[in-house]
């Protein structure tokens, strides 16, 4: 961010910098696994939600634009799921 260059000498912007990288890799490590673990549960709510969590926090990012592809599939994985008699015994394709 421009202000923080403005603002903060050069040592400690490179810090602060490599901790916000950190931060970003760890987060987006955690969604990823949340976001697979959900899909393993067929739990297709919150694999959406999450996913909904990767666009706000990461926008910029290729897991956002992963999941701006993938979202159309999850929203019919999650019709079918809805309308199955048996939700538990849907089979995905």
């Amino acid at each position: 961010d421009s202000t923080l260059v403005d603002i903060v000498e050069p040592g400690r912007l490179a810090s602060l910098t490599e901790r916000l990288q950190d931060l970003t890799e760890r987060t987006e490590q955690a969604l990823r696994k949340n976001f697979s673990d959900s899909i393993d549960r067929r739990d297709y709510p919150n694999a959406l939600r999450i996913g909904e969590q990767i666009c706000t926090l990461l926008p910029d990012h290729r897991i956002a634009a992963d999941f701006h592809q993938i979202r159309p599939r999850l929203n019919r994985l999650l019709q079918e799921q809805a309308s199955s008699p048996n939700p538990d015994l849907a089979i995905a394709p």
